[in-house]
């Protein structure tokens, strides 16, 4: 996600005029309230929506590229692949757990 910054990868534009999604262009608070949707609502609520006019995701959230980086994490079973390839999103995944599971905790012990 590159905050608002273009990508070389990725144009806003695709050459044949059609569109691309605005994600790679949103800043941070876009794309934590996903405003960067809002265009695809106004347009499906004005009228049903045809393909050309929902953008292409980027390339970081079509299939084959993340296809292509999952298959770089060969191992001996499937398991440690799916282990090793999201090996990075572990701690945020920990970190949300915890603080899930610690947000409970006060009303365990409330007395109401």
């Amino acid at each position: 996600m590159p905050l608002g910054v273009e990508s070389a990868r990725v144009r806003r534009f695709k050459k044949d005029g059609g569109l691309v999604m605005e994600e790679d262009y949103t800043t941070l608070w876009g794309w934590i309230t996903f405003s960067w949707v809002i265009d695809i609502i106004n347009r499906g609520i004005e009228k049903e929506l045809e393909e050309k006019d929902v953008p292409e995701l980027s390339p970081s959230f079509q299939s084959k590229p993340l296809y292509q980086r999952f298959m770089e994490f060969q191992r001996s079973t499937l398991l440690r692949q799916i282990f090793w390839a999201n090996v990075l999103d572990l701690p945020l995944d920990l970190y949300s757990l915890l603080s899930l599971s610690f947000s409970r905790i006060p009303r365990c012990f409330s007395s109401s």
